[in-house]
């Protein structure tokens, strides 16, 4: 009995220290990421504008982009994890091959048109664990309010004498609208690399709410990434 109590005293300090750090174990961790993107988008229109919709359905082309930031995340309990984003995107659309003519309509080169649409995104998620343990995974969903930052439209003209020309500028389209809504929805893997860090990557597709601008033809852009990340927790 003198031995079952020494070995009590002796535990007793260590279970409550132990205790006590995982109770003080914080639930925020903050994390970079960066994703290629494959970005595209889709049309809503009347029939006045068909014809423009089918010259841009025959030779417009999805394009790659990016996007990169910073994320807290904040566990609830242990299923749960909320997760708020600050990032860079940008989301690109290509015209190819399009015919270059002279003034009396005769062939000189091809062209491809470029468009770029960078933005602020600001993505708010819910994080649902299915899978727990060293290596974890679950599914995400929420919505994004998205700034404007700039547009470009790069040219790049190949001649048919062999020589090229590259140049950009900013858009013609008007009546941008500077911030947008979207919908995010994927899920995602982990792995707890140590009691601090871990490592992610989230298959991810992002969806416009909004129209790019104020137009008679509306283009919802949206984008499916792989985006991979570390977090430490603090």
């Amino acid at each position: 009995m003198k031995k079952l109590s020494l070995l009590l005293a002796i535990l007793t300090p260590i279970l409550l220290v132990g205790q006590e750090v995982e109770k003080e174990r914080s639930k925020f961790s903050i994390g970079l990421n960066i994703s290629p993107n494959y970005s595209y988008r889709t049309l809503s229109y009347d029939e006045e504008g068909r014809e423009i919709v089918e010259f841009r359905e025959e030779y417009e082309d999805p394009g790659f982009g990016f996007n990169t930031g910073v994320a807290v995340q904040y566990v609830m309990n242990e299923r749960v994890e909320l997760a708020l984003n600050a990032q860079v995107s940008r989301q690109t659309h290509i015209f190819k091959d399009l015919l270059v003519t002279d003034v009396i309509g005769s062939q000189v080169g091809r062209l491809n048109w470029y468009y770029s649409y960078y933005y602020l995104e600001v993505p708010a998620r819910v994080n649902y664990h299915f899978l727990k343990g060293d290596f974890f995974g679950y599914v995400t969903a929420g919505a994004s309010v998205n700034f404007l930052l700039k547009d470009e439209i790069r040219t790049e003209i190949n001649f048919d004498n062999g020589e090229s020309d590259e140049r950009t500028t900013e858009t013609s389209i008007q009546n941008f609208k500077e911030t947008t809504i979207g919908l995010i929805g994927g899920f995602g893997f982990g792995y707890h690399l140590n009691e601090k860090w871990d490592a992610r990557m989230e298959p991810v597709f992002r969806y416009s709410l909004t129209p790019l601008a104020e137009a008679p033809i509306d283009q919802f852009n949206y984008s499916i990434g792989y985006q991979i990340g570390v977090n430490m927790r603090l």
